[in-house]
């Protein structure tokens, strides 16, 4: 008897230990994270992590950057306007000088600019940027170009300063006031929803760079595409002025905007979406974006940014430069998260059934060991509908 007792109570015990063996909730959320970030990246969506596609499913507030990420990130120079006796060329030539070797939207359309009506860019030197800003250099005056004086102690007497950056710079950095002329000609472009830039010589303007760049096709329907998966609020960040933000958020169908933002602005904002909403992301192209990338919940890059930085801070990045595969990137995070709940429950119910059937006497060896591996399969193959999510 006491034999048959102790053969019990061993095979009890060892049906008891192949069903707690949690191989099933092992396996639950670690393949739904795999499945989940490879059918990302089969649509070109790369995403670091399991962390980060299992929050962006959580995300109720997504702040949008404007130029890159909202909008083409094409901008072209649309008009041009010089004062004070220098040509469009001269200030052209200028601008061209100070934006040479920059990868910015905006130097970029002012470099095709002069690349195609055969400008060539004017001599500066001591070329500085300033994010969110703009551009200073030096440039030799004309009147001492001519020079034969070439003491080093005297160079420095030759160089005038040049300034290329938004009204912003001017008005709060240099403090300079605009005369009645420049701003009534700032305020008639920005009204026409373009973007400005001011050229400064030494202490007085000689020109203004208007440019545009065209919205992403069908920003407003991904948009509300988002706001059906759960987004209560879109909101656009930019470090335009008011009223060319107002316009370009009006076509976008943001939420809300803020304009006017340098980059410590944006990450003071996101700081305080994120004590709002808890779970944020930030979608941007450039180093002005980052620090703000770095603190939302989730950092999101497009991948047509030639700034290093921007990719790195993030936590995705839309490879193909496309808006709309964040749309399936939240499908994907809210199936996966979903799909992590249902193995969870899955293999801790066949757990808790099979363990109780061992202490009741009422399941063998052979029967606790087909269930509790082909409960592994089940969560496997659950997590496998991930892959069936469709593109729209």
């Amino acid at each position: 008897l006491g034999l048959m007792v102790a053969r019990d109570s061993i095979f009890m015990s060892i049906i008891i230990l192949v069903s707690a063996s949690p191989c099933a909730l092992a396996l639950a959320t670690p393949v739904a994270v795999l499945v989940g970030i490879s059918r990302a990246a089969s649509e070109g969506v790369l995403i670091k992590g399991g962390a980060a596609l299992e929050n962006l499913g959580l995300v109720k507030m997504i702040a949008f950057d404007k130029t890159g990420t909202l909008t083409e990130g094409k901008p072209a120079v649309i008009d041009v306007v010089s004062f004070n006796g220098y040509s469009i060329s001269d200030v052209m030539a200028f601008a061209y000088g100070l934006e040479l070797g920059s990868v910015h939207p905006l130097a970029l359309a002012v470099i095709n600019y002069c690349t195609v009506n055969n400008i060539a860019p004017s001599e500066v030197l001591n070329i500085q940027s300033y994010l969110g800003r703009g551009i200073v250099g030096e440039y030799k005056s004309k009147n001492k170009s001519n020079s034969n004086d070439l003491n080093v102690a005297n160079l420095k007497d030759e160089l005038g300063s040049i300034r290329l950056g938004n009204p912003k710079m001017f008005a709060d950095e240099i403090k300079v006031q605009l005369d009645g002329a420049i701003e009534k000609k700032l305020l008639e472009l920005e009204n026409r929803g373009l973007t400005t830039v001011l050229l400064m010589m030494d202490n007085k303007f000689i020109g203004i760079i208007a440019m545009a760049d065209q919205l992403r096709s069908n920003v407003s329907g991904i948009l509300q595409d988002l706001k059906q998966l759960g987004v209560l609020q879109n909101i656009m960040l930019t470090g335009d002025n008011e009223i060319v933000a107002k316009a370009i958020a009006r076509d976008a169908s943001v939420d809300k905007f803020y304009a006017s933002l340098l980059p410590e602005d944006k990450l003071t904002k996101i700081k305080e979406l994120t004590a709002r909403y808890t779970y944020t992301a930030m979608v941007g192209d450039g180093v002005n974006d980052a620090p703000a990338m770095a603190n939302a919940t989730v950092g999101i890059a497009m991948g047509g940014s030639k700034m290093d930085v921007a990719i790195e801070t993030s936590n995705i990045v839309l490879m193909n430069d496309k808006l709309d595969k964040l749309v399936l990137a939240m499908k994907i995070s809210q199936k996966t998260r979903s799909i992590i709940k249902q193995n969870l429950f899955i293999s801790l119910g066949v757990i808790g059934l099979l363990v109780s059937g061992g202490l009741l006497s009422i399941t063998s060896i052979g029967f606790a060991v087909l269930i509790h591996e082909g409960s592994s399969l089940v969560v496997i193959f659950n997590a496998l509908r991930i892959f069936k999510i469709k593109k729209n």
